[in-house]
């Protein structure tokens, strides 16, 4: 997916603002932050336990499971700290 595409011009951080929204629309985002590897979709796999899910590559105890978007901004944790507080410093590798 290119810059545009993503709804940012070049060399602009990616806001957690479109990450919701990508994620909204369906799309996939991964992401690293400390060296660790993490994704963000949307799921039908278990829709009653959340629509979206957030989770730590290759760890399933990890995988946390959010109603909506709100929800996820909200709730959404890594290391015990909310997502949206540690969105500056995360490296977003791929959006899909």
């Amino acid at each position: 997916m290119d810059d545009r595409y993503r709804g940012r011009k070049r060399g602009e951080k990616y806001s957690f603002d479109l990450f919701l929204t990508h994620l909204q629309m369906g799309h996939e985002i991964e992401f690293s932050y400390k060296g660790e590897q993490y994704a963000a979709c949307k799921t039908r796999i278990d829709e009653e336990k959340g629509r979206y899910v957030l989770y730590r590559f290759y760890d399933d105890s990890s995988v946390q499971h959010f109603e909506s978007v709100e929800f996820l901004r909200e709730n959404a944790v890594i290391n015990g700290e909310k997502l949206k507080d540690l969105w500056e410093i995360v490296e977003v590798d791929k959006i899909f």
